[in-house]
Formats: structure tokens, sequence, C-alpha cells
């Protein structure tokens, strides 16, 4: 059973912690790379390993609160995102 229903919007205590972790943990490992710019954190030749892991573990999280798992697929979380939202504001087919 999924930790969150886009229909009603609710989102269980534990959801929102493991949400909520794995963001602190981006931003301890963006400050642990102070020195480096965004764009150099985020090329994907050079991003820190702890900063990968803290992302991966973010998409674990939101993956598990909408009860579907894409493997950490970017693509297919930003798109199962954008479509929860067109349902949700009536934008669907538009």
């Amino acid at each position: 059973m999924p930790a969150t229903s886009p229909s009603s919007g609710s989102t269980t205590a534990q959801a929102i912690r493991d949400i909520s972790s794995a963001s602190a943990r981006i931003l301890s490992e963006r400050e642990n790379n102070a020195n480096a710019t965004l764009a150099d954190l985020y090329d994907p030749s050079f991003m820190p390993k702890g900063l990968r892991m803290a992302h991966a573990e973010l998409d674990a999280a939101v993956e598990a609160a909408y009860g579907v798992d894409f493997n950490g697929d970017e693509e297919k979380i930003v798109a199962h995102l954008f479509k929860l939202y067109a349902e949700k504001t009536g934008e669907e087919g538009q």
C-alpha cells in the first residue's frame, strides 16, 4: 500500500521523515563540498559519491511514498510526478 494517496493528499509520517532525512543528507553532502559550484557538483562525471548516494536515497523515499518502483530512473519519476500533478490540477490531456 502506498505511503501516500495522490487523490487524498495524505502522506504517512514515516514517509515524510524519510524524505526529510534524505533531503537533509543532500544538503549536508553539498556543504561537504562547499568549494565546488552546483555545476561541478551535478556534473555526472565528477559528482561526489556521497551526493550521488544521497540523491538515490531521496529517489527511493519518494518512490516509496508514492507506492511506485522506477528503480531511481529520473525520467520515469519526473514523468509520474507530472502525471499526478496534471490529474490533480485537471490539466490532463491539455
